[in-house]
Order: structure tokens, then sequence, then C-alpha cells
């Protein structure tokens, strides 16, 4: 399956309908190269904080099942509760276009929908692919 792309200025009723029909889009420059560089300075000052720590780096699988890690990867890093762990967040999940989108979407069943279950997946080199899944 190929995901449709949208370039700046956005039509979010075309959006709207794409995300309604396929489940999802691109949003190609959506963050801008500002605000990406002000989301990996943010990671980086978190991995740097964390890591110093013990000398590890989180969000490595660390589960008890060794099915489980190997499908989340052994090279793979992930963080969970982004709002928490990076202040750039907020800018992303509270922008007003991405909210607006949220509510009109979700309204149907949701009164006050809120982005929250933000997550960064790092995959570095080497590591195989994942089995085919639905998150």
């Amino acid at each position: 399956m190929t995901l449709k792309q949208f370039c700046e200025p956005y039509d979010w009723s075309e959006i709207d309908a794409e995300v309604a029909d396929t489940g999802a889009v691109i949003l190609t420059g959506f963050l801008g190269s500002k605000r990406v560089d002000t989301l990996n300075a943010d990671v980086e000052n978190y991995l740097q904080r964390v890591s110093s720590v013990d000398g590890q780096l989180p969000g490595l699988p660390a589960t008890d099942s060794s099915i489980y890690n190997q499908f989340l990867g052994y090279r793979t890093l992930r963080l969970h509760g982004l709002l928490e762990k990076l202040p750039a967040v907020h800018s992303v999940l509270g922008s007003s276009s991405l909210l607006g989108w949220a509510e009109r979407l979700l309204g149907p069943v949701a009164t006050q929908p809120r982005l929250s279950a933000a997550e960064l997946i790092q995959i570095q080199p080497g590591e195989p692919r994942q089995a085919a899944h639905r998150d």
C-alpha cells in the first residue's frame, strides 16, 4: 500500500477523506526543519541525560519474552511518553492544525480528543525487518 502525500498548504477536507478511506496519510513538511532540529536536540539531550545515569541507553527491549524482544528489535530504541520527556513535542501535539484534524475525525466518538501516545522509534543499522503487523 502506498500512502497519499500532501504538501502545504494542506487541503484538510481532502486529508480527512483520505484518512477516513485508507487510515493514514503523509504530511510532507508538517513539522518544518526548525522544529525537526529542535525535536532532535531534545532527543539527544534526553538520551545523554538518562544514559549517563547507568551508562546504557533506555528504550531497548527488556521484557521476559525473547520472542517479543526479538520482534521489538535489539538495535531499535523506543521511547514512550514523549510529552513528559521532550519539551518540543508539546508544540507538535498542541498544533491547532493537528488538534483540529483530530477533533473533526474523532468528534463523533470523543468530545475532547487529546494526542498523547507519542513514541520515538529509532532503528539502528543492522536491525532486521519486523514481521508485518498493525500498530
